[in-house]
């Protein structure tokens, strides 16, 4: 209960500071490869963003023979070198996800649960046009702190590991605020 307390009470003060600009983005490779997410990102001031998404997955790996359904949440926080129209173009920063989900093999049908949650840093570029269209492309590399693999039979091996990669390319429109600033 003190935690839950915690939470809203950091949530509340969060929310206070954040600016009249917001921005909602998808990521529309996510779309193609089967792993769509949304966010939005919070302008803190010019220089800074924070930026919740939730996403879903399902994929095929190893020529199809594991495939993968999983629950993406997470967040990061961004610090702008130089924005022009207020945190916009190039910044690093830091990122961590959680994911849920299951894995099968689908040869033996052997069926695996995990949860992994992840902390890292990145890099990226971020545009914003005159109408407000925002564009971004961020890469970034972390670590897996949490990475449990429950599978009763030991089949599915290959899944565990603890190197983190993220890659992203979001399309999304800034409301609030001009683009000028």
């Amino acid at each position: 209960m003190k935690f839950a307390k915690l939470v809203a009470i950091a949530f509340l003060f969060i929310v206070s500071k954040l600016s009249a600009q917001t921005e909602l983005k998808v990521n529309p490779l996510g779309l193609l490869f089967g792993s769509p997410d949304v966010s939005a990102e919070f302008r803190l001031n010019d220089n800074m963003g924070i930026e919740p998404f939730i996403g879903y997955t399902s994929r095929k790996f190893a020529a199809d023979a594991v495939r993968i359904s999983a629950i993406n949440a997470g967040g990061s926080f961004k610090y702008y070198f130089n924005p022009q129209k207020g945190f916009d173009r190039f910044y690093a920063g830091a990122y961590t996800r959680f994911n849920a989900g299951s894995a099968e093999e689908t040869e033996t049908e052997t069926q695996a649960s995990y949860t992994r949650m992840s902390l890292g840093f990145q890099i990226g570029q971020k545009w914003v046009s005159k109408q407000n269209i925002v564009f971004e492309l961020a890469f970034g590399v972390g670590r897996a702190f949490i990475n449990n693999l429950e599978d009763p039979n030991g089949e599915i091996t290959d899944f565990n590991f603890d190197l983190d990669l993220m890659g992203r390319f979001a399309v999304g429109y800034r409301f609030g605020g001009s683009s000028k600033k």
